[in-house]
């Protein structure tokens, strides 16, 4: 791994007696879009604000290029914010608001007045400079914002939940153009969302966050295909969990004992062990069993529901002790509620995780 240009060590943050964060260490590379992910209360904007130098760690180093920026003031450090409410000026023009920045360094008119179209132009708001923020929709306030940030130069952008404000449809259009921008600029960017597939759509790599420390982190396809717990696992999508007990380890597999009789999963631990066997809905099966496939359970269908590019269904497995299925399959599917069938699954979509 290349040197990281964000480093975290040991951050703990503390509102009285209450822990926000409990030990963040991480460290990123130059150039990465990452995305901070997490329900309310996970920590993830508090970590953020302490990246930006708007809070204050209780312990711990922050380092950004190496060198131990922990103390240093947010007007001071190579990042720049775009907050939730974009945090624009009403009274100023749209110009006004962008190059505020240079404003405040003096930077003289003419100049100023370049670069701020050259950041317009990054953003799609060309010639939008006279405009005043009234007279602006959801979407381009959130590219002022941008326009803004970006026009320091900062070597990291810090995004607080930037697209929690828009509509679906607005909200899609500005994940590609937020991966754009990252791409176009080179730029960290270090992105605050509690929405899963947001994250995925966007990021490089990302930082799952729950009750203040880390669940997992690394690219998209990881956390989705291999999620280190069993949180990580239903936080990233939804997934099957198969409750059971290791019998014994088989390579580089564990046989693992459940209500379905026992099942191999990608992993290793100690007989004994208590653990989750997990499969993505995509990855379970109501086909007829092919031979590269491990049938799991008879089933019954519970409940159906059409979802544009496939069909969700909700299974339980006919067993002493009930396992409930969640499975997608191809929408012109011939299936119905009551219907019996039978799940099956690729031996190396079972993922073992920890209890």
């Amino acid at each position: 791994m290349a040197e990281p240009h964000l480093k975290l060590e040991r951050i703990r943050k503390l509102f009285g007696r209450q822990t926000v964060l409990a030990g963040i260490d991480l460290d990123v590379e130059a150039g990465k879009y990452v995305v901070l992910l997490g329900p309310s209360g996970s920590g993830k904007t508090t970590l953020l604000s302490i990246v930006g130098g708007f809070t204050a760690p209780t312990s711990g180093t922050v380092r950004i290029g190496g060198k131990d920026v922990t103390l240093t003031p947010p007007v001071r450090r190579p990042t720049a914010t775009v907050f939730q409410d974009y945090a624009l000026f009403p009274h100023m023009s749209v110009g006004s608001n962008v190059g505020f920045g240079l404003t405040i360094r003096h930077v003289p008119k003419a100049e100023r007045d370049r670069q701020v179209e050259r950041a317009l132009e990054l953003v799609g708001l060309s010639g939008f400079a006279s405009r005043r923020v009234h007279e602006l929709s959801g979407g381009q306030r959130q590219r002022v914002a941008l326009a803004r940030a970006l026009l320091v130069e900062p070597e990291i952008l810090l995004l607080d939940e930037p697209l929690g404000a828009l509509d679906l449809h607005l909200r899609k259009q500005m994940q590609h153009e937020l991966r754009r921008l990252q791409q176009s600029t080179g730029r960290m960017f270090v992105h605050v969302t509690h929405d899963q597939d947001e994250a995925m759509a966007i990021a490089d790599f990302i930082v799952i966050l729950n009750r203040g420390a880390i669940e997992d982190m690394g690219p998209p396809e990881k956390l989705y295909q291999r999620p280190a717990s069993r949180f990580a696992a239903t936080f990233m999508g939804e997934s099957t969990l198969i409750d059971g007990r290791i019998l014994r380890q088989e390579g580089g597999q564990v046989l693992v004992e459940t209500p379905l009789g026992a099942l191999p999963a990608n992993g290793a631990g100690a007989a004994g062990t208590e653990v989750t066997v997990a499969v993505r809905p995509e990855n379970l099966s109501i086909e007829p069993v092919s031979g590269a496939s491990l049938p799991l359970s008879a089933a019954r269908i519970v409940e159906t529901g059409f979802q544009g590019n496939h069909r969700r269904v909700r299974a339980v497995s006919e067993t002493t002790k009930p396992v409930e299925f969640l499975i997608r399959i191809d929408p012109e599917a011939d299936i119905s509620v009551g219907g019996a069938v039978t799940v099956s699954a690729r031996r190396e979509h079972l993922v073992l995780l920890a209890r």
